[in-house]
């Protein structure tokens, strides 16, 4: 329960960090790879950003995750929000540029691994944080409900980081 409240914490947390946030547009790409840690695996990890309008974005992932001696390979259908300035207790301020883009997703997830498969449902949420007007540095927080034959119900976090590039 305990680390349930800490990846909440810091899914909360994450975008109120900056003052402000970057602006993004209908079709803009962004390309990430990086590699996460989670209570039940290691993984790398692969996402493609496009955005569908100037604040939904289709966010689809491509993860390897090492488990126990084994290993799965999962596949993210998720969407993101990136309007995140809307939202009052933020305090963002729109005027003023920053390097920052804080985004909160939600979608599912399939999986395959050597043991099971199935479908996991998900939120979470993250921020890029622009060395220049293409390069980035991502961290993201997942939270998933795996369901399937032998992991029924388990319940599995994700921190990561990752390097971001802006087509």
């Amino acid at each position: 329960m305990r680390k349930i409240k800490m990846v909440m914490l810091a899914i909360l947390l994450l975008p109120a960090v900056s003052m402000a946030q970057m602006e993004t547009k209908a079709g803009d790409m962004v390309l990430t790879a990086g590699t996460s840690i989670s209570d039940i695996s290691f993984g790398f990890n692969g996402n493609f950003q496009f955005n569908i309008t100037n604040k939904i974005a289709a966010h689809p992932a491509l993860n390897y995750n090492t488990m126990g001696g084994g290993s799965f390979l999962s596949v993210d259908a998720w969407a993101g929000y990136h309007g995140l300035s809307k939202i009052p207790y933020l305090n963002v301020n729109v005027n003023e540029k920053s390097n920052l883009d804080p985004y909160l997703m939600l979608g599912p997830t399939f999986y395959k691994g050597e043991l099971s498969n199935g479908l996991a449902f998900g939120a979470g949420g993250g921020g890029r944080y622009y060395l220049n007007q293409k390069m980035a540095i991502t961290v993201e927080a997942k939270y998933r409900m795996m369901l399937g034959n032998s992991y029924s119900y388990v319940k599995w976090y994700e921190l990561g980081v990752g390097f971001s590039y802006a087509l």
